[in-house]
């Protein structure tokens, strides 16, 4: 509740509530989309700085994971800004 922002729905329902911005602009607390499943953003983390960010899998549970690994470089779409 660090920003007090409710996101509803998922992921591709969340895109649609954000601001994109360029990752080299992306700022802690940005949102990272993702295409995983059939071509259609089905993922969604939260950047947390130095290509680093936070995302639930539902094998490990929430996890850091770094942009720079192949899969994430490979399935990344775009980053965005909560309008708060």
């Amino acid at each position: 509740a660090t920003f007090n922002k409710t996101l509803l729905g998922g992921s591709r329902d969340i895109f649609k509530t954000v601001i994109p911005v360029d990752i080299e602009n992306a700022v802690e607390g940005d949102l990272l989309f993702f295409k995983i499943s059939r071509g259609q953003i089905s993922h969604v983390g939260v950047y947390l700085g130095n290509g680093k960010f936070a995302h639930a899998t539902t094998r490990a549970g929430v996890i850091i994971s770094d942009l720079s690994e192949p899969y994430y470089q490979r399935t990344f779409y775009k980053a965005g800004k909560l309008q708060l």
